[in-house]
Parts: structure tokens; sequence; C-alpha cells
């Protein structure tokens, strides 16, 4: 179990939710990918070196462990299974809100359950549950290009929210609050 940051209320890593469904006081582990980036990683034309380029953000997967040992907890997962686990010919499945302070510090914040064991006992009274999830990012559309100042195609612009900016910045700047503002060139 994860006990938390010294300062930080021990409570809030032991206690997860999937929807408005409250697991409290249980054993909770988190594994898998906090960053997910695609990278395109091309050989460079000499013996060393390369060219690495950033393609956006994976969906990221990870594992759930909780060690039900209440029956508060297992009337908790009773509730959870229908969010979670569709059945032949009933209704789809939909990603859940997860809220637990490693997984939200990471920005993950909807889930697809892709798999839920059987809870499996220790012959001490705790039930583990592993749950296997991918985060739900559902894709964003791509990048227009826009026409430069003199109206012709093709200048290499991308339009970015309200403003465009050169196609060759890096990925990291592509988040309007890091671009700055255009300021027309003013001589003394």
């Amino acid at each position: 179990m994860m006990a938390g940051f010294a300062d930080e209320d021990e409570e809030l890593w032991s206690s997860i939710s999937l929807n408005s469904v409250v697991f409290e006081n249980l054993p909770v582990e988190a594994d898998g990918d906090g960053i997910a980036n695609k990278l395109d990683v091309k050989d460079g034309e000499g013996t060393d070196g390369g060219v690495v380029t950033p393609r956006g953000s994976s969906p990221r997967k990870f594992s759930l462990t909780l060690g039900l040992w209440t029956a508060e907890h297992r009337r908790a997962f009773e509730a959870v299974l229908p969010l979670i686990g569709a059945r032949a010919g009933k209704t789809r499945t939909q990603p859940v809100v997860v809220t637990y302070p490693a997984l939200n510090m990471c920005g993950i914040t909807r889930a697809w359950i892709e798999r839920a064991s059987i809870p499996k006992g220790d012959g001490k009274g705790i039930f583990e549950l592993q749950l296997e999830c991918v985060e739900a990012l559902p894709p964003k559309p791509a990048a227009k290009k826009t026409a430069n100042a003199a109206g012709a195609k093709g200048s290499g612009a991308v339009a970015d929210g309200n403003r465009a900016r050169p196609a060759d910045l890096p990925v990291s700047l592509l988040r309007n609050d890091l671009i700055p503002p255009r300021v027309p060139n003013i001589e003394p």
C-alpha cells in the first residue's frame, strides 16, 4: 500500500474512487506508465546520433491492485462491476472517472478498465483485485495548415488555438501558455 507523502493525509492514498463508487481504507497500488510519448526515432546518416520527432502522447496503460477485506469493499466492487464490465448483448462499457493521487498527479483522470481479475483470497481475509486499465485519451484533431501573410498556401504555419505558430517549433511549445505573444518590432 502506498503511504502517501509525509505532510499529506494518509487516507488519500488508502482510498480510490471509480466514478462515484468509493473504496475506502484499503491497500491500493498503482503501477504503469506515468508518461507515454510517441516518438519517431530515425537513425542519422552518419555513424552516431539520430533524429527524434515527437508525435504526441499515447494512452497510458496501468494496473491497480486493491485489497478488499470488508463487506463494504465487497459491496463497492459489486456496485462498480456494471460500470466496467459489459455483457454480451448489453450496453457497451464506458471509461470511468478515476480518483487516486498517484494517477491524478500524472494527469490520469479517466480510464477504460480492460480487465478485472476474480478477487483472490490470501487466506488471511484479504482479497486481491487486479484491474488492468488504459487511460481514456481521445485523439485530438490534427493541426491545420494556414496561409501566410501574403495568402499563399503552404507557409509552414500551423493553426494552434487563436494564433498561428511556425511548424518547426518543438512540441514542448505547442501549449498556448508557453508561446510568447507576438510583439511587433519597435525601433527607437
